[in-house]
């Protein structure tokens, strides 16, 4: 609605790690008193804090650090040693969590585990279908005020292309004139490989500093003249409908401080009726 976006950008500097409704769980009182769920990396870790959101019987939300993998993927990395998944279960001492969606390693913000059992993370991926996700991006252009893109996107299904049906739904929150990018919410109604990163690539809007999809000089420009040196990718709100209680859960991540130090640098022009 307009009254959120209006509320999203108040809160692109300062918003807080989770939204409280009236139909929705207190997410801060699940928290187990004794202990902080936030993992402060002592002793000089070499990777970024991994923090629980909230936590009940059944499901775990997780504020996802950028340059981590959600898990194990030799893949893409054989060498990694710290992973979302275990740094959560760190701080969750005789739990077991469950992959039910993905962030590229790049991506920071919200993301959720199932707790504990295969059925309950094949309960909690049916209530993904209906989930809202909402990401904020900054990409390369001037965009319209609001578009979709539903460009089928091609994957490997046992070393076959397949295509499969896509669709994202972009909002225009405002523009960085100076650099000529603009700050901009997703939402993806599926859920591709890159999805994003790759509908907004089809139409030259490519992410910020996006090392795959973008333009070198493009990435280098923000790194030096910015000091912009990952993905602008963060997931910044989901709803979602527990599977259980049939509530209503809603959960927000502060923008992280390297993205928020980006956008402070340059004038944001904000659409009109965002002004209004």
């Amino acid at each position: 609605s307009t009254e959120d976006m209006i509320g999203f950008v108040s809160n692109i500097f300062s918003g807080p790690c989770y939204r409280r409704r009236a139909s929705e769980f207190r997410c801060s009182s699940v928290l187990e008193s004794n202990n902080s769920l936030v993992n402060h990396n002592e002793g000089g870790s070499d990777h970024p804090a991994v923090k629980v959101l909230y936590k009940d019987s059944f499901l775990v939300v997780v504020d996802k650090p950028a340059g981590l993998l959600v898990h194990r993927n030799p893949k893409l990395d054989r060498n990694a040693r710290h992973f979302v998944l275990n740094e959560a279960e760190k701080l969750l001492p005789g739990h077991k969590l469950f992959t039910v969606h993905r962030l590229d390693r790049p991506t920071s913000g919200v993301i959720i585990f199932a707790l504990d059992s295969p059925e309950n993370a094949a309960l909690l991926q049916k209530s993904l279908v209906t989930a809202e996700k909402q990401y904020l991006t900054v990409c390369k252009g001037l965009t319209p005020d609001s578009w979709t893109n539903e460009h089928e996107l091609t994957d490997y299904d046992n070393k076959r292309k397949v295509k499969r049906s896509a669709k994202t739904s972009f909002i225009t929150l405002g523009w960085l004139p100076q650099i000529g990018y603009s700050v901009v919410l997703a939402r993806p109604h599926t859920g591709r490989r890159h999805q994003i990163r790759r509908h907004l690539s089809n139409q030259r809007y490519h992410v910020a500093c996006d090392t795959e999809y973008g333009k070198g000089r493009d990435n280098r420009v923000l790194r030096e003249d910015f000091g912009l040196s990952r993905l602008f990718l963060h997931a910044y709100r989901l709803h979602i409908t527990h599977p259980i209680s049939g509530q209503r859960l809603s959960f927000e991540s502060k923008l992280p401080s390297d993205l928020n130090e980006f956008l402070m640098k340059i004038p944001l022009v904000k659409q009109r009726w965002i002004d209004a």
